[in-house]
């Protein structure tokens, strides 16, 4: 039943390497600098993930958790949406737990904390992971949307952190964002998953207060928040249509006809654009609008699978299906022009440096690679310099040197790296740590 619902509900029908683009927004909001994560698998034949924080004093990797598996902390496989995992000061951070039985929980961790216990579990027991989700900007409550196992509807759970994770839900609800003040905003539909509303749910004294309901049938797909707060922009599954609504009320108005109901709609992590996969048809559409919500950068036949904009909004790293490789491109929007990167086999992990002097990049052999080489490019000249090879993830920090993962097939041991651009040679970090490990997407 519930296999159904997913199919019949758009929400899910988003592919998942979309969602990726999703994960790097962080809608123009300040965070505090990341610390160093990692998961990944003990060895070949664990079933069961481990996560681990980088110590720069100890030069040790701290555990975290141990004995868990999960989808969210791996960065090659993160199916979370635009929210990051952590929360905005990095204390938090949620994930996707399935046990062995295939039962899906969510768990709360304190990464500052060696192997402590989770501060928050859902205990919902799902089959699903959780679909949409967010931190409250002070880090009291984490969000989600979830498919309920025993009434097969989607509901809001909200987590409170700071009583013992207690989980507070509204059902027939879709979680949208949080008000600076730990309102949460979220659409709610009724059984015939049509729209009955935006409204402000209220977690302290669980009440909501209706912000507009939809004069039409609206077959509601996916939404999110503009960064202003000011407009809810959701689909509708029936007009395969983009629409945005003011929170303060009033009457839908179109956005962007799409082709179908396969999409992603989300914001870049400056507020700049607000971006459409459109992938209802073969074209795989990405169009970008800006804040006035006219379309001002077109694109066809994109790669979903790594995208990347520059902290300013300047920079737009992306992929075009190419014969026979993917493609790499990088626009300029200042300078109103784009120049080719690279072919070179799968591309993958695209990152642009926090001081836009520089473009970090994964080439793999096939998709069934966990590893490849990695590149850096520095922009002024697009030089591209080989960094290393059996690379399986990368990171630039706020000082944007880059941080990386390089796995050794031979003992399935990993090594933890930095490379200063500029410098020759990058320095060691954690050298064969057990384990195939990957860097959690910041």
């Amino acid at each position: 039943m519930i296999r159904a619902q997913i199919r019949k509900f758009s929400i899910l029908l988003v592919v998942s390497v979309a969602l990726v683009l999703l994960s790097t927004s962080c809608q123009g909001k300040t965070v505090a600098p990341a610390p160093i994560i990692l998961g990944g698998f003990p060895d070949l034949n664990s079933p069961m993930q481990n996560l681990y924080r980088y110590d720069s004093a100890a030069k040790s990797l701290v555990p975290i958790t141990e004995k868990t598996a999960s989808l969210t902390y791996l960065e090659t496989i993160t199916f979370h949406s635009y929210k990051s995992v952590f929360s905005p000061d990095y204390k938090y951070m949620a994930m996707d737990v399935m046990d062995l039985e295939g039962y899906w929980d969510l768990k709360v961790v304190d990464v500052t904390q060696k192997e402590g216990n989770p501060i928050a579990t859902s205990q919902i027991g799902v089959q699903l992971p959780k679909l949409h989700e967010g931190f409250s900007a002070d880090g009291h409550y984490y969000a989600f949307s979830y498919y309920n196992e025993t009434t097969n509807i989607l509901e809001l759970g909200v987590l409170d952190l700071t009583n013992h994770g207690t989980l507070i839900t509204l059902p027939n609800a879709h979680f949208i964002d949080f008000t600076p003040d730990d309102q949460v905003y979220a659409l709610t539909f009724d059984a015939k998953e049509l729209l009955t509303g935006l409204v402000k749910f209220d977690p302290a004294t669980e009440k909501t207060v209706t912000v507009f309901q939809p004069s039409a049938d609206v077959k509601l797909g996916i939404a999110t928040l503009s960064p202003d707060q000011k407009w809810v922009l959701f689909t509708d599954q029936t007009t395969k249509t983009l629409n945005r609504v003011a929170v303060s009320g009033g009457t839908p108005e179109l956005v962007y006809q799409l082709t179908g109901n396969n999409t992603a709609v989300n914001y870049d992590q400056t507020g700049k654009f607000l971006i459409v996969l459109d992938l209802g048809t073969n074209q795989q559409l990405l169009k970008l609008f800006d804040v006035d919500f006219k379309e001002v950068y077109s694109l066809s036949g994109i790669g979903t699978t790594t995208m990347d904009f520059s902290r300013d909004g300047r920079f737009f790293a992306y992929q075009l299906y190419g014969k026979p490789n993917m493609e790499l491109y990088l626009t300029d929007f200042q300078a109103k022009t784009y120049f080719f990167i690279a072919n070179s086999g799968i591309l993958y992990k695209v990152r642009i440096s926090p001081d836009n002097k520089y473009l970090a990049y994964l080439s793999i052999k096939s998709n069934s690679d966990h590893a490849g080489t990695l590149y850096l490019v520095r922009l002024k000249d697009l030089q591209s310099t080989k960094i290393d090879t059996g690379v399986t993830s990368l990171k630039f920090d706020m000082d944007s040197s880059l941080v990386y993962v390089k796995l050794n097939d031979t003992n399935l041991t990993s090594s933890l790296y930095r490379q200063v651009p500029g410098e020759s040679a990058p320095t060691s970090l954690i050298s064969d740590a057990k384990g195939i490990l990957f860097l959690v997407h910041e």
